[in-house]
Parts: structure tokens; C-alpha cells; sequence
């Protein structure tokens, strides 16, 4: 009726909590943030370790029957999130999965991983002149989809609000709920063209910034892909 994977180092009164109760659990955590299809987010603290629980509760019938003979989405984003992490990805890392099952069909889902403390990228260069800091942090963001584009994956959502900037200036990507693996490379190009537009736009007012942005891109789209995907 269920199944839980965990990492090696979770804290053990999070593997029982999601085993036995993962919606009392949710109840202990101070709610983040709400969406049609992950409708809990609650941050909370386990063992003095600041942690993330997601339940995912699928919005219509139609998702429903496609997830009941799929790997959950808390599975999935707990294996794309280990695969990104060995690329080196700034993501972070995860700490366990709960399915609750029905023979080989899968119900709802949770996914627990470690907090990443600091501000969204909007916020932080939302009033920021300091043209040095703000070239940082459009480097960092092509150098994301750099990566992405020698995983072979595209987050499909470059929402500002998914990207986090940390204390000492460092972005990560916090929200991997729509990551697809691509098997073609000119398609995987265009949606990483098009995400990066996107985020550029929705960040930076200021167009000298956006146009250093887009420059950076075309230079690393010049440069061969590490991945190996069909052209």
C-alpha cells in the first residue's frame, strides 16, 4: 500500500513520519507556497535540519489514471534530482520519496528535500544596479543552461520564483517538478531558448543586461554539446 525510498544520511524521524504519517507531518511545517497540482509545500525543521515536504495530489481524472501507471512525480523529482546533482547541478539534494500505492498503481506522492535558505532571484535584482553583481548572476543562469544542455533536460518552468540566490551569491534551482528529458537536440535547443528568454524578461529591466544575457547564450549554443542526442 505504500513505498518509501530514502537517503542514507535522511534523518530518521522523517523516513518514520512519511512511513506512517505524512500528512501529520505537513501539519508540523509552515506553509511555502500552493499550486493547482502540488497543492501542500510546508517547510520545517527535523532533527535541527531545515526540510522541504511536497505532497502531490494530481488535479483531475485524467492525470490521475496517467500517474497510477507512472512513477510518481515525488519519485521522479527525486531521481532527476540525483541525476542533476552527479552533473554538478545547483540543486538541493534530496532526502526521500513516499508513494502510496495500489498493487502497481501509484495514489498520492511526497517528496522531502533539504531547504535552501535565500532570496528569489526577483527579489534580489529587483532594485539592483551594481551592473558587475547583476552580469554575475546572468552568467550563473547561462551556465544552468549550459547544463542543462549537457544533461539532456529541459525545467520547462523558468519561473523566477523556482530560482533562489543564496548568501554568498550563488543561484539554485529549487523546483524541478516540470524537468523533461529531451531526445533531440534542435528541440531541446528551442526550449532552452525560449526558457532563458523568458526568465531574462521576467528578471532583468534593465535591456543592456538582458542583451549581455542573450549574447553569453548564443556563445555557449555556438560551443558543441557534451550530451549525446539526436541532432
Amino acid at each position: 500500500m505504500r513505498k518509501i525510498v530514502a537517503a542514507v544520511d535522511a534523518p530518521a524521524s522523517l523516513r518514520d513520519w512519511l512511513w506512517n504519517d505524512p500528512d501529520g507531518l505537513l501539519q508540523l511545517g509552515q506553509p511555502l507556497v500552493q499550486k493547482m497540482c502540488v497543492r501542500t509545500i510546508v517547510r520545517l525543521e527535523i532533527e535541527n535540519e531545515p526540510v522541504v515536504v511536497k505532497r502531490y495530489v494530481e488535479r483531475s481524472f485524467r492525470h490521475l489514471l496517467k500517474q497510477m501507471i507512472q512513477p510518481s512525480r515525488a519519485h521522479r523529482c527525486y531521481r532527476d534530482t540525483l541525476y542533476l546533482r552527479k552533473g554538478g547541478f545547483p540543486t538541493p539534494a534530496p532526502l526521500a520519496f513516499r508513494e502510496d500505492r495500489f498493487g502497481p498503481f501509484r495514489g498520492r506522492s511526497f517528496y522531502a528535500y533539504n531547504y535552501q535558505p535565500g532570496e528569489t532571484l526577483l527579489k534580489s535584482c529587483r532594485h539592483l544596479t551594481n551592473q558587475r553583481l547583476l552580469r554575475n548572476y546572468v552568467s550563473q543562469i547561462v551556465n544552468i543552461w549550459q547544463m542543462q544542455r549537457d544533461l539532456q533536460v529541459s525545467l520547462h518552468d523558468a519561473n523566477p520564483g523556482n530560482f533562489i540566490v543564496d548568501r554568498a551569491g550563488k543561484i539554485w534551482v529549487i523546483d524541478l517538478d516540470k524537468l523533461r528529458h529531451e531526445t533531440q537536440q534542435a528541440r531541446l535547443d528551442q526550449r532552452l531558448q525560449n526558457s532563458l528568454d523568458f526568465l531574462l524578461q521576467g528578471v532583468f529591466g534593465d535591456q543592456s543586461i538582458i542583451r549581455f544575457g542573450k549574447r553569453k547564450f548564443d556563445q555557449m549554443m555556438a560551443r558543441p554539446s557534451n550530451g549525446k542526442i539526436a541532432a
